[in-house]
């Protein structure tokens, strides 16, 4: 039993103040004599009684006490709970600390089998959520359901990248907020090196799988740098050591396929080690690994691409490109081919990565980036209502990429009042409508300027060039040269399928990177040319060691299995007018 306003049971210090009420009363008490001659008989008779006693045969004291006691429950709350099934919330960590082998089969295969455990002890109201928080936690699945929950965990990959510890968190708090599913328990299946879960009031129960320090030698960090003449390339390597004890291993590095050499190297105790060294002229690709066996293999091996130029091509539609053209001329590694409008063809961009498109508008718009500058009252893609309209600028969105740092105020100036189409979102506009707007419409990114951006004051700007540069690499931006394990990746303009490390490939705009190496172009258009290394995929390292983090005790709260309340309200109001009525007929009789 417990109660829901638990300061209401001072009302029990009632309960002495009526006993001394009667205490005090008990000393002076009524008696009737026949005769004045019998007083000093009386008075022998009370005299040898104490003065103070225990009125305890008062039946008036006895029934206020009770109703005392009736009233402090009923405004404490009493309440009797019962118990009801429980909602199991296992959280299984899925970042690469969990692939060691530091104890038998691997973390990850004990942590497996501790959840099937879970899964077998279910009562049979219990329910069940495995959250797996890997690089973008997801729940893996639920019973009741119709699925098989723990061939679904025994399926589980070996785990890659970093743990998504705040998206697991903000899931396990999801499905614990989910009514008529039980009181929620949550077990954290994790590895020692991986970060708390911090669930709030929820009770936890943190189980943590294998020894600490791990004894894992791993890559750290692969980069390649150029210097500014963009043929004196390096790669820097950063090379970790979790163990308690120096360790030696060798280092072998390839560029392109081709081996660079090897090197032996001295780890340090629970540091690092960094190295640099020379690129071939030309390389694009590096591949560096350490040849022993530790802990945990997946990082062992990194993989980088020596940063390039892009080289994109831009199809520029227009009559009169005026400062336009000189503003595209200055973006890095764009060519740009002008053509007039009369003799543009919509077959014209197959082997542009964008198109540029200056008081023109086709009838089909292709499927690459948009650029639309002045567009003419009779498009296809947007509602022009006026030409030649003058166009404030009263506001600018400085968390737009494209606004951020520049003094925009001076694109104010004549041009197209344009309605803001519901895929647009506007940049610069004011009260007669947008002058930069940005968007996805038909998968593809567009973006429009309503007015003449090559013969404008503002072309004369030092915010111009930076603003076309700034359109270009928004519209076709650059493939990242690496990602975590397990991201996913929206692929470039003109790229339509990857291939990654097995082989397989995997279909745009957007890939799971699930594999460690290098992703290649598989289908491309432009320079996108089959083979060309896109990105690469290493696996992160776990992270710092906590020292003697198997020894930190872990507070598990009390389990509760969850209460089903009974209110006892018209029983204790039913009590206290019996106790109500009980006084009153004692009154009424003596009366």
């Amino acid at each position: 039993m417990s109660f829901a306003q638990p300061l209401a049971l001072f009302g029990l210090l009632f309960v002495p103040l009526i006993i001394l009420f009667y205490l005090l009363r008990s000393q002076h008490q009524r008696q009737v004599i026949s005769s004045t001659w019998l007083w000093a008989e009386a008075l022998e008779r009370f005299s040898h009684r104490p003065a103070r006693r225990l009125p305890l045969r008062e039946p008036l004291l006895l029934l206020q006490l009770l109703a005392v006691l009736v009233l402090t429950l009923f405004f404490a709350g009493p309440r009797f709970s019962q118990a009801a099934h429980a909602h199991q919330i296992v959280v299984l960590d899925g970042s690469v600390a969990m692939a060691a082998t530091d104890i038998s089969p691997s973390r990850f295969a004990r942590a497996r089998q501790r959840v099937e455990d879970i899964i077998a002890k279910l009562g049979p109201e219990d329910s069940l959520s495995i959250i797996l928080a890997g690089p973008h936690a997801r729940v893996v699945g639920e019973l009741p359901s119709d699925m098989d929950v723990a061939t679904a965990v025994r399926r589980l990959a070996t785990p890659s990248g970093d743990a998504d510890i705040a998206g697991a968190v903000a899931l396990a708090r999801g499905v614990a907020a989910a009514s008529g599913v039980g009181s929620p328990r949550v077990t954290f299946l994790a590895a020692p090196e991986t970060p708390p879960l911090a669930v709030g009031t929820l009770p936890i129960n943190v189980e943590r799988i294998g020894k600490t320090p791990l004894d894992d030698q791993g890559i750290g960090a692969l980069s390649a740098r150029c210097q500014s003449d963009g043929v004196t390339c390096a790669a820097f390597a950063r090379i970790r050591n979790s163990a308690a004890a120096p360790r030696t291993d060798d280092l072998a590095v390839w560029a392109d396929g081709q081996s660079l050499g090897r090197q032996t190297l001295h780890i340090p105790a629970l540091g690092s080690l960094d190295l640099t060294f020379a690129l071939p002229k030309g390389a694009r690709a590096i591949k560096a690994s350490l040849l022993g066996h530790d802990a945990i293999a997946s990082n062992d091996t990194a993989w980088a691409l020596v940063p390039a130029p892009p080289r994109l091509h831009a199809l520029f539609v227009s009559d009169s490109p005026g400062q336009m053209l000189r503003g595209l001329h200055a973006v890095p590694g764009l060519t740009v081919d002008t053509i007039p409008a009369s003799k543009f063809q919509y077959a014209d961009f197959g082997h542009a990565d964008l198109l540029i498109l200056d008081k023109v508008s086709p009838d089909n718009l292709p499927p690459i980036p948009l650029l639309a500058i002045d567009p003419p009252t009779s498009t296809s893609f947007l509602n022009v209502r006026a030409a030649n309209v003058f166009l404030p600028v009263d506001n600018i969105d400085v968390s737009d990429p494209l606004a951020q740092g520049l003094d925009l105020y001076g694109l104010a100036t004549n041009g197209e009042k344009i309605d803001t189409p519901p895929w647009a979102h506007v940049v610069v506009g004011g009260a007669n409508g947008a002058l930069l707007m940005d968007g996805v419409q038909n998968a593809s990114k567009t973006a429009v300027l309503a007015f003449d951006a090559g013969h404008n004051p503002f072309a004369q700007d030092v915010a111009f060039p930076l603003l076309v540069t700034r359109l270009v690499n928004w519209l076709v931006p650059a493939p990242p040269a690496s990602v975590p394990a397990g991201a996913s990746v929206w692929l470039p303009a003109g790229v339509q399928t990857v291939q990654d490390p097995s082989g397989a490939v995997l279909a745009g705009p957007m890939v799971n990177a699930a594999r460690q190496g290098m992703y290649s172009v598989k289908t491309g258009t432009g320079n996108r040319l089959p083979g060309q290394a896109l990105f690469a995929v290493s696996t992160a390292n776990p992270g710092e060691v906590v020292s003697g983090a198997g020894n930190i005790p872990v507070w598990v709260p009390p389990v509760s299995t969850g209460t089903l309340w009974r209110n006892v309200w018209p029983l204790a109001v039913l009590l206290a007018l019996v106790v109500v009525s009980g006084e009153w007929w004692f009154y009424a009789k003596k009366t």
